[in-house]
């Protein structure tokens, strides 16, 4: 377990169920609730860490810069089972990522080619738009499976009429 202590608080990177690093931030998370957060972290490079830390102060250092705790903008994590805040490694503050389903179909473009698109992003619907494109799927399936049947009774007749045509000449040629 690689532990980074500070004089401000401690914070443990997550890891597997059997290793120390887990069951202590377990017993943590059960005797001391109120100051373990789950730390989401941007880092400059575009990647995300996920870091418990626990911390009786309102601040907390990683590496060698200080980070500040905004109980408002903390989340409860239902996966974690504890609170979680969101850092920019290169901003003090957390920050807060609040977008609601309505915004996100407010910036889609009112094009009629993009309607069924724009209707689909809802999860109940998209079940049924699902079940639509397979229930075409399966209906274009069958018009093939009638398409390949007719080009193999075509394909027979050529055969045999092919093969009546060779019994003939080697008949003709005294093959036979």
């Amino acid at each position: 377990m690689k532990l980074i202590s500070r004089s401000t608080g401690t914070v443990y990177r997550l890891k597997k169920p059997f290793t120390f690093g887990y069951w202590k931030s377990k017993m943590l998370k059960r005797f001391k609730p109120a100051s373990l957060f789950l730390i989401e972290f941007t880092h400059y490079n575009g990647s995300i860490g996920d870091y418990v830390i626990s911390t009786n102060a309102h601040k907390f250092s990683f590496g060698k810069y200080v980070y500040i705790i905004d109980e408002k903008r903390k989340i409860y994590n239902n996966t974690a089972k504890m609170n979680m805040l969101r850092y920019h490694e290169g901003f003090a503050l957390p920050y807060d990522v609040s977008i609601t389903s309505k915004d996100m179909h407010k910036n889609i473009p009112d094009d009629p080619m993009l309607s069924e698109i724009a209707t689909s992003f809802n999860p109940y619907v998209l079940v049924d738009v699902l079940k639509m494109e397979y229930t075409k799927g399966v209906i274009q399936g069958a018009e093939v499976h009638d398409f390949i049947k007719r080009g193999m009774i075509i394909a027979l007749i050529g055969a045999l009429i092919s093969l009546g045509h060779l019994m003939l000449n080697a008949f003709k040629s005294g093959w036979i």
